[in-house]
């Protein structure tokens, strides 16, 4: 199993947030899901791909085990 995350520029929303996109990939089959959240581009770190520092208004991201955790 393999988790992908990334943003999707081209669908900012009125405020100019960006959409983090999640891809999950089983046995070579992809499926791809809008995780829920929306961030500033500046606050994401596409190597990592993780939020950048402490950011408050992301309480349902999993920051101790390094990967998203929408709840």
């Amino acid at each position: 199993m393999k988790l992908l995350f990334w943003l999707v520029k081209n669908k900012k929303n009125s405020k100019g947030d960006i959409p983090i996109y999640c891809r999950i990939t089983i046995d070579g089959k992809r499926t791809e899901l809008f995780t829920g959240v929306y961030i500033k581009e500046n606050e994401f770190d596409c190597k990592k791909k993780r939020i950048k520092g402490d950011h408050v208004q992301y309480l349902g991201l999993d920051k101790k085990n390094d990967y998203f955790a929408v709840k």
